[in-house]
């Protein structure tokens, strides 16, 4: 799967959160668990700001349950649900597209993804 990569702080924060939830170790695809080929994917599409690195938007799935849950949406909602509870996809999507006319901070998203990463378990 062939990912456009973001430069400066967005590209860092892209990084941390990916790292962050591959951490989870499995895929969260019910059922699954496996540990090989762990990728990030995103419930509400990476195009939202503000929702593109939130970790609560983000599964840890092996590589074919990532490609299965991009292909049927409605699988995409039942893992959400599955994962964070009924109600958490209408959400994220409320919350992605709340813009209210004001730029991404990127920066601050940068330092408390990297806090997250620095507090993490060794």
């Amino acid at each position: 799967m062939t990912v456009a990569r973001r430069k400066g702080d967005a590209g860092k924060c892209d990084e941390l959160a990916s790292r962050l939830v591959r951490m989870r170790g499995y895929c969260e695809y019910p059922g699954c668990g496996s540990t090989q080929t762990l990728q990030c994917c995103h419930i509400v599409p990476r195009r939202y700001s503000r929702t593109r690195t939130r970790i609560d938007n983000l599964l840890c799935l092996c590589a074919s349950h990532h490609r299965l849950i991009d292909t049927f949406p409605d699988e995409k909602l039942m893992v959400c649900q599955e994962v964070y509870g009924v109600g958490h996809y209408m959400q994220l999507r409320d919350d992605a597209e709340q813009t209210g006319g004001q730029r991404f901070d990127w920066t601050a998203e940068r330092a408390r993804l990297q806090a997250l990463w620095d507090r993490r378990p060794m």
